[in-house]
């Protein structure tokens, strides 16, 4: 039997400033999602599509 993976959910996404998303979880957490930061943390490059947001 596999196990159930309990992720949460955005359910309301706050406000959005530049590369920054406030967003509430169905967990009830409110968090701040720097994309910016995610961006270079995952090294894209000009092949993917995330690139163009970045010019």
């Amino acid at each position: 039997m596999k196990k159930s993976i309990k992720l949460a959910r955005i359910i309301k996404i706050k406000s959005v400033t530049d590369f920054n998303i406030i967003c509430i979880f169905n967990n009830g957490e409110t968090r701040l999602i720097n994309f910016k930061k995610l961006f270079k943390q995952w090294k894209i490059s000009k092949k993917d599509p995330e690139y163009k947001l970045l010019q």
